[in-house]
């Protein structure tokens, strides 16, 4: 499992630990267990996937690498044999086909090594007759041709697990997004705490939206509403600027001020790119006090802000 894919699993797993310890608030009833089901659901089977995925990066190398580890000696002394017999001869082509050191061997990569391998067991086969003397014998280039069958048979069969470890992965990517919609509803549901029960939808928010994205995604989310009715209020504007940077206030810079329009009728508006640091947001709107808030911002963790506008008497 990847450290993305862990932030993101363990993110989903409080949401659901979260959703299940508070069925009760959760309304109405009926809606919260179908969607409670649906997540279930999902997090088994991308549970299941994950646990695949380790097992493919556990097992994929690891018999091939020993089937590799025992070929290598064993023909290593097999090539140094007939490089021994080609120099006595004279049979110069044998000794470039057969010269390689251990050292070279080892740095080569599976494929290559076991191309040269089998020019080995080629060389021994051919050779066999002159290579008796030298202690070679056809029980010898058989058990040698023994190893080199299994490491080509682990590497084909690592081949296929590697296509197994992308399929999988491919697949969890797919799953990730069908737990992210079946939280979806959840946000939905809670929305309706923001006004009544903020403190509870504080803490919901702060465990569904810890992650480590990077920066470039959604830094703050505002939303602008009627302090009296809740209703949103589209059309607000809104200018933020940073501040502070490290305890310093800051005098220049593309965050040193902007001004933005609310456009959403819901009255929601998404801030992206924001810098870690403080920053001063002020909302105007017709009719409508004006209203400062000073808010922290930490990159890669969403910070939400409600803004509710007073009636001016």
């Amino acid at each position: 499992m990847t450290k993305e894919q862990k932030n993101h699993f363990n993110r989903d797993g409080d949401v659901q630990g979260f959703a299940a310890e508070n069925q009760g608030q959760f309304k109405p009833e009926e809606e919260y267990i179908k969607i409670k089901e649906a997540l279930d659901i999902a997090m088994a089977d991308l549970r299941n996937l994950l646990k695949t995925q380790d097992e493919l990066e556990l097992n994929s190398a690891e018999t091939k690498d020993v089937a590799r580890e025992n070929a290598t000696p064993p023909l290593f002394q097999l090539a140094n044999v007939i490089y021994s017999m080609a120099f006595a001869t004279g049979n110069i082509s044998l000794m470039e086909k057969v010269r390689i050191t251990l050292s070279e061997l080892k740095r080569l990569s599976d494929t290559k090594l076991l191309f040269r391998f089998e020019n080995f067991i080629s060389a021994g086969a051919e050779y066999l007759p002159s290579l008796l003397t030298y202690g070679v014998t056809e029980e010898t280039l058989n058990s040698n041709t023994a190893f080199v069958n299994t490491f080509g048979e682990e590497l084909k069969k690592y081949s296929r697990q590697k296509n197994d470890h992308k399929e999988v992965t491919k697949q969890i990517k797919l799953q990730f997004k069908a737990v992210d919609n079946c939280i979806v509803p959840f946000d939905n549901m809670v929305e309706n705490k923001r006004v009544s029960d903020p403190a509870w939808y504080s803490l919901y928010w702060t465990i569904r939206t810890i992650d480590h994205s990077p920066a470039s995604h959604v830094s703050v989310k505002a939303k602008v509403y009627d302090a009296e009715t809740n209703q949103p209020l589209p059309g607000t504007i809104l200018t933020y600027s940073k501040i502070e940077t490290n305890g310093k206030a800051l005098t220049s810079g593309p965050d040193l001020s902007k001004t933005v329009k609310v456009k959403s009728a819901g009255g929601g508006l998404d801030l992206k790119s924001l810098t870690t640091g403080a920053y001063l947001f002020t909302v105007s709107y017709a009719g409508r006090a004006d209203m400062q808030t000073t808010v922290y911002v930490n990159e890669g963790v969403l910070t939400r802000i409600d803004f509710p506008l007073n009636k001016i008497a």
